[in-house]
């Protein structure tokens, strides 16, 4: 069976993907929706915390193997159709048993994965903190005059 971290990572890769898409269209959203409209009213940087959105879909992909550890489930019910609303966990679980070979790379994509996720994250706040220091210099320079 494919390493738990594989399906860390289809869970981080899916919440990264729905942040990536709110990012783009917060600010639009600002104007149509109330929700959106009060995380800006409560912290104008409210986008910088995305990383725990990120995190909380891939451990959302974890349930059904934490439900079999903690043996709430036997892993043949884990292993049932219901259980890929939690990322394909059962699909991957009998293809993984269909061909073995693929574990391996199925743990390899899940590591590339998670370590392409990493570093976009910290080059993502890499550059918000280049943008914000440009700013603050900015207005800084523009006082003084």
């Amino acid at each position: 069976m494919p390493q738990k971290h594989f399906y860390f990572s289809l869970g981080a890769l899916f919440g990264t993907f729905l942040v990536s898409v709110l990012g783009r269209f917060r600010h639009r959203l600002r104007k149509s929706n109330t929700l959106v409209d009060g995380l800006y009213r409560k912290d104008e940087h409210w986008f910088l915390y995305f990383p725990v959105a990120i995190f909380v879909f891939g451990c959302f992909a974890l349930i059904p193997d934490v439900l079999h550890a903690l043996k709430l489930l036997p892993k043949e019910v884990t292993r049932g159709p219901i259980f890929d609303i939690f990322f394909f966990h059962s699909t991957f679980e009998r293809i993984e048993d269909q061909y073995p070979i693929l574990n391996q790379y199925l743990n390899w994509a899940g590591e590339i994965v998670l370590g392409l996720l990493s570093v976009g994250v910290m080059i993502y706040y890499v550059l918000q903190v280049k943008r914000s220091l440009r700013v603050r210099v900015s207005k800084r320079l523009n006082n003084s005059k």
